[in-house]
């Protein structure tokens, strides 16, 4: 009698161990999942949107809207009537030797952010990459984690990915239409900063009345070119945040260190 009750003690202890084995088994498949996850992301994430990328959107950005701003208030000073009120001279000749350092200047840093930055095909092609790869650890992983009750990162840099990385295109491309480079080229479209350096030199080479003419009637700063630096910013913040959001989570230890990271 006293082996019968026992029995379905040892039973109950057996079927207990096996949970408890295939329960670590399972939470043991899903750390897996994330780490394998998680660093597929992550890297593919560091190098998409790396330091060295947005330095040259910035630095070189930067060069060439300065001299864009600066040669077009030198037109304007160019085109004051004879004897207007202002402190800004500029006669045709000078323009002409600004113009054409301006084209020089712009065009070197557009060739040194098109050595460094993909061409667009490219670009669009790793964005859907990337992705990709996030959409499986937020959605797949992430449900797996759920249901093993196991934390996510941190709600802040959530948020930030979940922002950045749910856009089907790429942080490029607005700065690519205002840049207007397919392959290291210059495409033929009016009013992309592009051909800028082009229009510049071309400008330059008229005559006083036909310069004043053309700097009058065409649309040398307008069009996309007036967009390149909201363009470009719009880039570099884009880039930037997925990478702070992406080394804040390695920073916190994620999915190595499970502690609630919200509540630490």
């Amino acid at each position: 009698m006293g082996f019968m009750i026992g029995v379905p003690f040892a039973l109950f202890g057996i079927s207990a161990i096996t949970d408890a084995r295939e329960e670590r088994a399972q939470l043991n498949r899903v750390r897996s999942l994330t780490d394998t996850s998680w660093k597929t992301f992550s890297d593919a994430a560091l190098e998409y949107c790396s330091m060295g990328i947005i330095n040259i959107l910035y630095v070189e950005g930067g060069i060439v809207i300065a001299r864009f701003v600066q040669i077009k208030r030198e037109c304007e000073a160019f085109l004051e009537p004879v004897g207007a009120a202002t402190n800004i001279t500029q006669s045709a000749d000078e323009l002409r030797v600004s113009m054409r350092e301006a084209a020089d200047v712009i065009e070197a840093s557009l060739g040194r952010i098109n050595n460094g930055v993909e061409p667009s095909m490219s670009l669009q092609s790793s964005w859907a990459s990337l992705t990709g790869k996030w959409q499986l650890l937020d959605t797949y992983v992430r449900a797996q984690r759920f249901e093993s009750n196991l934390p996510w990162f941190s709600d802040v840099y959530d948020s930030w990915l979940q922002n950045r990385m749910s856009v089907s295109v790429n942080p490029f491309h607005g700065f690519n239409l205002v840049r207007d480079y397919t392959n290291g080229t210059p495409r033929d479209m009016p009013s992309t900063m592009g051909n800028f350096p082009m229009d510049l030199r071309h400008i330059a080479d008229q005559s006083d009345g036909t310069m004043r003419q053309m700097i009058q009637h065409s649309a040398l700063f307008g069009g996309a070119r007036a967009e390149f630096n909201e363009r470009a910013a719009d880039a570099t913040s884009i880039l930037g945040n997925i990478l702070t959001g992406v080394r804040g989570v390695n920073d916190q230890g994620w999915p190595s260190v499970e502690f609630d990271v919200n509540q630490s």
